[in-house]
């Protein structure tokens, strides 16, 4: 049971020519806090986890989204989970208060 009870998301990882980007759609977090913002990491463990991404638009259905690449330097493959945290502070370096987590599933096939 994280903060909040009916938060959903979805994160995709797909290949652009190329380069792999994120797509990623969340419902249900809490937006009151204009402060905070809402990270999304890849995840083991918390000294092995890495910033990839953060929930920066809404659409219009009020879902928080967020679109970009994939830094360079992250292996997706070689993390477990995806976790989507509520951020306090800019550039964080491990995650803060989880909200959502959910395994990575490698897309079958090429």
């Amino acid at each position: 049971d994280g903060p909040a009870k009916k938060a959903l998301a979805i994160v995709q990882i797909v290949d652009v020519n190329g380069q792999q980007a994120i797509n990623a759609v969340s419902q249900g977090l809490p937006t009151s806090n204009k402060k905070a913002a809402y990270g999304i990491w890849v995840y083991n463990s918390p000294s092995q986890a890495k910033l990839i991404g953060g929930f920066d638009k809404t659409d219009n259905k009020g879902h928080l989204v967020f679109q970009g690449a994939l830094p360079k330097d992250v292996d997706v493959a070689s993390y477990k989970d995806i976790l989507v945290t509520q951020e306090t502070q800019g550039n964080p370096t491990k995650p803060g208060t989880i909200y959502l987590r959910g395994s990575i599933q490698s897309a079958a096939g090429g």
